[in-house]
């Protein structure tokens, strides 16, 4: 388990304080969990979004998927 030291305006602590009692109550760990799910959904919405961005940039991408092999629509519903 890591320790680390964070800075924060008083509003955003004031208000996160008050989320957390109002959703778990005053229970030893509380303010620890909350500040561990915010930062595992931080992290995992970043990561959603590198995905994005990368499946963006490969749809941008020209792809060469060869030349046509029929003239005409109707020779797709041809049957020998």
């Amino acid at each position: 388990m890591g320790t680390g030291t964070i800075s924060l305006s008083d509003d955003v602590e004031k208000r996160f304080r008050e989320t957390i009692t109002r959703e778990c109550g005053n229970k030893k760990g509380a303010l620890s969990s909350a500040i561990t799910e915010a930062i595992e959904l931080w992290i995992k919405e970043v990561d959603i979004r590198s995905l994005a961005e990368e499946g963006r940039r490969l749809l941008a991408k020209e792809h060469d998927i060869g030349k046509w092999q029929y003239s005409n629509r109707k020779e797709l519903y041809e049957r020998t």
